[in-house]
């Protein structure tokens, strides 16, 4: 598949369907950390996702067909390298962390997750 470039490429999903920030916040289990560790955690995955290139070189910006499941394949890619990457599966899913609940995932049993 031949992609155009990227102003003309758009994502598969309407942004008005992409949960808010502090939605996903509360789905990942951030809900009772502090604003330094949101910020933190915020600023790694903005990090990453502007660093990140999938084994094919593509700019993890560019995955932006969601649907497609090649594109699915390479965001699970680049979201299992995140975790490893620095240790952030440790450092933000922990047992350990001061902000876990009893519902929040922890890693790495709820890796797959």
């Amino acid at each position: 598949m031949r992609l155009g470039p990227k102003s003309l490429q758009t994502p598969s999903l309407l942004a008005s369907k992409i949960p808010a920030i502090e939605n996903l916040h509360d789905l990942l289990g951030f809900h009772g950390a502090s604003l330094k560790e949101m910020d933190s955690f915020k600023d790694t995955a903005h990090l990453w996702r502007k660093s990140y290139k999938t084994s094919d070189g593509k700019a993890a910006s560019d995955l932006l067909n969601w649907k497609e499941p090649l594109i699915q394949q390479q965001l699970t890619e680049a979201a299992e390298k995140f975790l490893d990457n620095d240790g952030n599966g440790e450092r933000f899913w922990s047992a350990n962390r001061a902000w876990i609940q009893d519902s929040d995932l922890q890693f790495p049993a709820d890796r797959e997750r």
